[in-house]
């Protein structure tokens, strides 16, 4: 992922957004399933910043 993240920001790339919902665990531990991904055609985003060296992002999202 590192890597499409700085192609995005080098290219300066529109950004996708896909919002994925953990399943819900009966004993309140942290989920590791998928309960649903769906990408959010009405949302628009943009790469603000990245670092190479540690992968951190920030992006900027709003509707479309």
């Amino acid at each position: 992922m590192r890597d499409h993240h700085a192609q995005a920001s080098v290219g300066k790339l529109p950004v996708r957004i896909v919002v994925v919902q953990a399943k819900d665990t009966a004993d309140g531990s942290e989920a590791t399933e998928v309960k649903d991904a769906r990408y959010r055609s009405d949302w628009s985003a943009i790469m603000n910043c990245f670092d190479l060296a540690t992968g951190a992002y920030e992006y900027a999202i709003w509707r479309a």
